[in-house]
Parts: structure tokens; C-alpha cells; sequence
């Protein structure tokens, strides 16, 4: 009888273990995705994290893959401008993790995204959102299919 039980908690610990570690990974994507294309805006990283029918909803508006590449070299020409005058914009995100659902191929995760921007290393907006996406697994990775992205305003939403 212990050996049965010790048997069904090490198998139950293992699968926990497996179901995190999924969990983590799907939220290492997220983390790598905003550095890589909304913080450092290089638009040539979303095919590294977006399957390729692509969609994003930003406040009551859809983008497509091609529509999103647009709006991340527009915003990436309003930082170069400031770089070029001697002015340093920068972004930071930060993400709390409300819940990651992995089953098989696919992952639904949900999360607060805060961003700081600072020029010239004073902050100027500290913004929040309520973002979700749907990721599936493509080609020995996971990629994303949907993002929606809300802006949270006046901490409406205390979760």
C-alpha cells in the first residue's frame, strides 16, 4: 500500500512538474515577444513569435501580421526620431501571470502587462493592460495565433 501511494505522488508530481514547465515556457514566449518586437521594435522578430494568419485586437482594433509589422516600424520611427535628437526613449515591461491553460498543441494565457517609458532616463507614462493570447505549438515551438491587449485605465480592474 505505501508503495502504491508513494508510486501515485511521485507520478502526480511529475505531471505538475511537466504541466509548469509548459506554463513557463508559453510565459517565456510572451516575456521574449514584448522585448523583441514592442520594447526593441524589430519588426523582422515577429515571425519568431507569430504564426502567420496572425491576429491582434489593441483596443477595439484588429491587426493582421502584415497591419501589426506597419505599426511596430511606425512606433520604431518615433524612437529613432527622438534618438536622433540625442534623446533616449525607452520601454519596460513587466507581467503578472494570471493563469496559463496548456493542452496538447495549444495554450490560452492571461496576464496584467504594466510598461514604464522613460526619456532620457526620467518616467513620462506608466501604462497597464489586461492581455490574453492563444498560442499553438508550430514547427517544435510555440507561437502566437491571437493577442488581445486592452488598456486598463485608472486601475479599473484590481484583480
Amino acid at each position: 500500500m505505501k508503495t502504491s501511494i508513494l508510486f501515485l505522488l511521485f507520478a502526480l508530481g511529475s505531471f505538475v512538474h511537466a504541466q509548469d514547465k509548459e506554463a513557463s515556457s508559453v510565459q517565456e514566449v510572451i516575456i521574449e515577444m514584448f522585448q523583441k518586437v514592442f520594447s526593441e521594435f524589430n519588426a523582422d522578430k515577429i515571425q519568431d513569435y507569430f504564426t502567420t494568419d496572425f491576429e491582434f485586437f489593441k483596443d477595439g482594433e484588429i491587426f493582421n501580421s502584415e497591419e501589426t509589422v506597419v505599426l511596430i516600424e511606425n512606433l520604431g520611427m518615433q524612437y529613432e526620431e527622438e534618438a536622433k535628437n540625442g534623446r533616449i526613449l525607452d520601454r519596460k515591461n513587466d507581467f503578472n501571470f494570471l493563469n496559463t491553460i496548456v493542452e496538447e498543441n495549444s495554450a490560452f494565457i492571461y496576464y496584467r502587462n504594466s510598461a514604464e517609458f522613460t526619456l532620457d532616463g526620467t518616467i513620462i507614462a506608466q501604462i497597464e493592460w489586461l492581455e490574453s493570447a492563444y498560442l499553438i505549438w508550430e514547427n517544435q515551438q510555440w507561437k502566437i495565433r491571437f493577442l488581445h491587449s486592452t488598456q486598463i485605465k485608472n486601475n479599473e480592474i484590481n484583480r
